[in-house]
């Protein structure tokens, strides 16, 4: 590999959002319909998905949920947090810039383009990426390849000289799928269950590109 571009996902690698995202919704569902949000059922539906595919599929296995009435009340709850629940995680500034300085970086996120907009507002991290992609901008979510497909393809640099920064299983899988390397990062997932990485790391801070160099 000659490394030339780096990229990352977003929600559980570089912005820890997922934990506040989990409480939130657990708080509307009870509040709403007296309904308990698992953690298994929040990682079923809503982890490595766009909304609207989690939202649907929560809504195909749980018919009595008034879903419009939570997922909007989600969404209002997501802007407040910002800042708040919802920060980066521990060395991500720095960690975009030692990328940087090795490779071009992009971004490929399950997330809506308004929400990496609001978080940008807030934390100024959207300069470091020459290229974004988001669930807007694609039909299928991972770990369906499509994300990392379209992103290479924008990038316009061979697949092989480019590397994937994940989170979750079905965030590996779309990666591999589309012929990455792929690390991971177990801010949001077990060890064990990301073993399909190329390699696996505790924290950003242990993400060594110069070995890639």
């Amino acid at each position: 590999m000659i490394l030339r571009a780096i990229i990352f996902d977003m929600d559980g690698v570089l912005v820890d959002s997922e934990t506040a995202i989990e409480a939130g919704l657990r708080v509307i569902l009870r509040e709403t319909h007296g309904f308990e949000l698992t953690p298994d059922i929040f990682q079923q539906f809503f982890i490595g998905r766009t909304h609207q595919e989690g939202y649907t599929a929560f809504q195909e296995a749980y018919p009595d949920i008034n879903v419009p009435l939570v997922r909007e009340k989600s969404l209002g709850k997501y802007q407040e947090l910002i800042g708040k629940e919802i920060t980066l995680f521990p060395q991500a500034h720095e960690t975009m810039q030692r990328a940087l300085s090795v490779a071009a970086l992009a971004l490929a996120t399950s997330s809506q383009r308004w929400q990496l907009e609001a978080l940008d507002e807030e934390f100024g991290f959207l300069k470091h990426f020459s290229v974004v992609v988001s669930s807007d901008d694609i039909t299928h979510s991972k770990p369906h390849p499509e994300i990392y497909q379209k992103t290479i393809e924008r990038l316009a640099i061979p697949v092989e000289d480019c590397l994937a920064i994940e989170d979750t299983v079905a965030g590996v899988q779309s990666a591999k799928a589309a012929g990455l390397a792929c690390w991971a990062v177990t801010h949001t997932t077990a060890r064990e269950k990301l073993s399909a990485a190329d390699a696996v790391f505790d924290s950003l801070e242990q993400l060594n590109f110069d070995s890639l160099t």
